[in-house]
């Protein structure tokens, strides 16, 4: 198998607002799209699926399909468009469904870090992504032949649960858990440490174990990966943004966003915006859904 003869061709944070319905085609290079929210209908190869959050529509070249855009609630979605001419890869990729759920396979955080890093455009941020495409692919078709033999493509194997899922009864993933779906409100270590009954050095330490990190930074992460996407799914202003995601303060958030970014919000929001399809490799340039060489 032939690496380099994977080419990636763009990454994106996408929002179907303006094209709100993309006709039936078909490409020659594949065409991967995560929904990350709002609502539509996705057709591909004839059957009609809801768009779900964390759905993940893996489109081969060759296969038709259409996207229907809610003009009310438009379609969020990641994307990312690769070519392969290695015919091992290629082979090897038909085990992988049309469509699965995006948790345990690691492509939503994947694809999310190839997207920062293009809109960072940081040093070799187009190596980076290549490296961390080919990473992702390699996985997937671990999962898939593995559970290929019991389950076939027309019934596309349950995914390992990973990341926060914890057995019952593991108290850092009921933690993370609770941070979760509380992470907008007020959430202080002590708070958290009387919650479960703990004290605080307990709780830290234990959670800073499982996670790398502590639950106010933890909480934080997640505050700001609703910022990013907020900046660029909506027109909101960044105060209302920093009220609604939870730093209260939009002079906290603003601080904490540049610190981690070198980026101000309104700066993230101008790149992201300008550039919805970030080109990665520049040899190839798409005319009318297929790929032409210079």
């Amino acid at each position: 198998m032939k690496l380099d003869s994977t080419r990636i061709l763009s990454v994106a944070r996408y929002v179907y607002d303006e094209e709100n319905y993309v006709r039936n085609h078909s490409h020659n290079f594949y065409h991967v799209l995560v929904v990350t929210g709002g609502c539509g209908l996705l057709t591909v190869n004839g059957e009609k699926r809801e768009a779900c959050c964390d759905d993940v529509h893996f489109i081969p070249p060759g296969v038709c399909h259409e996207i229907a855009s809610d003009p009310v609630m438009p379609l969020r979605t990641l994307e990312w468009k690769f070519y392969t001419a290695d015919a091992g890869l290629e082979a090897a990729l038909r085990c992988i469904p049309f469509c699965f759920n995006a948790r345990g396979s690691g492509m939503k955080p994947a694809l999310e870090r190839m997207v920062e890093e293009a809109i960072a455009g940081k040093t070799l941020f187009k190596e980076m992504i290549t490296v961390r495409s080919i990473e992702l692919l390699l996985g997937l078709i671990r999962i898939y032949e593995a559970a290929g033999e019991k389950n076939k493509r027309l019934s596309p194997p349950g995914l390992p649960e990973t990341d926060i899922e914890g057995a019952e009864g593991d108290y850092p993933a009921a933690i993370a858990a609770y941070i979760e779906a509380r992470y907008t409100e007020p959430l202080t270590l002590t708070g958290l440490a009387n919650t479960f009954h703990s004290s605080v050095t307990r709780l830290c330490g234990s959670f800073r174990k499982s996670y790398g990190l502590s639950p106010i930074q933890y909480v934080n992460e997640l505050r700001l990966k609703q910022v990013k996407e907020l900046l660029v799914a909506t027109d909101w202003s960044v105060t209302e943004i920093a009220e609604r995601v939870g730093f209260g303060s939009v002079h906290y958030l603003s601080r904490f966003f540049s610190r981690r970014e070198r980026l101000s919000p309104l700066e993230y929001r101008q790149r992201a915006k300008r550039a919805r399809h970030i080109t990665v490799e520049d040899r190839y340039r798409i005319v009318d859904h297929r790929i032409e060489t210079d």
